[in-house]
């Protein structure tokens, strides 16, 4: 079992091209978007067709003042006022429960999920590093990648 799937209480529901409505139009989905760096993330033109199609877009950030301005700058040049904004670590279970049962309780469900996180050990970004970087640094990585976007499935 993955770990989304242990931490996340909210039932993902699944559409289907059965359904009656046009499957661009996602008005009345919620959809949480995790790892928006800024503009020019992935998470970001994801969030932008995803608001564009209707979606109620929920975000996350690293702990942190500095990373919540960041995202916050993002978030406002997607035009969204006042968003739903929290901190997360996606290493830490601690986290991961707090911003599902947050979720749940102002929204009740959860339709999306955007997983675009990323990570890499500051140290081991300058120049002429990065393939200096230790395997237990890099198995961060591979563990929050490999194991955290599964987590849904069983919520």
């Amino acid at each position: 079992m993955g770990l989304f799937a242990s931490r996340c209480p909210l039932q993902v529901q699944l559409i289907t091209m059965t359904d009656q409505r046009n499957p661009a139009d996602m008005t009345g989905t919620n959809a949480l978007v995790v790892g928006i760096a800024n503009e020019h993330s992935y998470a970001f033109h994801i969030a932008k067709s995803l608001k564009e199609a209707g979606a109620n877009l929920l975000f996350t950030h690293l702990p942190g003042e500095k990373m919540e301005r960041r995202v916050r700058k993002a978030v406002d040049a997607l035009g969204i006022e006042d968003p739903w904004l929290m901190p997360l670590d996606a290493a830490s279970d601690d986290d991961l429960d707090a911003v599902f049962a947050k979720v749940g309780a102002d929204f009740g469900r959860l339709d999306v999920l955007v997983h675009s996180i990323a990570f890499a050990d500051k140290d081991y970004l300058k120049e002429g590093r990065f393939t200096e970087t230790p395997r237990d640094v890099a198995w961060i990585l591979a563990r929050i990648h490999a194991e955290r976007p599964h987590e849904l499935k069983k919520g």
